[in-house]
């Protein structure tokens, strides 16, 4: 947890037992040259959105999902479509095959019956291809849409952490600075065997 100046000047003033016992130089505890302060670390990104994120990965995930079970569905009924269609050319040329030759008129009826059943088949058949292809059309843009949703907060993210990465360091730069400051401004120390 970051904590400030101020706070780790507060906790370098804190009495000590050595203190209490008559140590410790003008009221303040010798931090060993500034390292003390360096106790202070840099704040983990949090991004308040994460949770929203999190949802709209799983809603792309979840409409990635549909839009394939669309597009084999439209993909069963195109051959659905297909196969009909072809029992009625299979039809057509046994009507024709028979009409050739002699056949009772009410046969004939029959078998132009059947014939248009089929073909009220082929059709229903590919009217559900077109529903089945404008709802995987229509799952389609829910996907690219939920992309959308889900790049763009991911964009907001990546630049919620760079500018978070940018304000660390230079908080970081500025404790640095001061504490060169500081050691700049003390007074040299003296060697032990020195003169006084």
């Amino acid at each position: 947890m970051w904590c400030g100046w101020a706070a780790c000047r507060r906790w370098a003033r804190r009495p000590t037992d050595a203190r209490a016992a008559g140590g410790g130089r003008g009221g303040r505890v010798k931090t060993g040259g500034g390292r003390a302060d360096r106790g202070c670390v840099s704040r983990p990104f949090r991004f308040r959105l994460d949770p929203v994120l999190e949802l709209r990965r799983r809603r792309e995930e979840l409409l990635q999902g549909e839009f394939a079970q669309a597009v084999l569905a439209v993909a069963a009924q195109q051959e659905r479509a297909v196969e009909a269609q072809a029992t009625v050319a299979r039809a057509t040329d046994d009507m024709r095959a028979q009409a050739a030759g002699p056949v009772a008129l009410l046969e004939l009826r029959a078998m132009d019956d059947e014939l248009s059943r089929l073909r009220r088949i082929v059709a229903h058949e590919r009217e559900m291809v077109g529903r089945m292809e404008d709802l995987a059309e229509e799952r389609r843009r829910e996907l690219v849409q939920a992309s959308r949703d889900r790049e763009a907060l991911e964009n907001l993210r990546r630049r919620a952490e760079d500018a978070h990465r940018a304000a660390e360091g230079r908080r970081e730069q500025g404790e640095l600075d001061e504490l060169a400051t500081r050691r700049a401004a003390r007074p040299p120390r003296r060697p032990a065997g020195a003169a006084a």
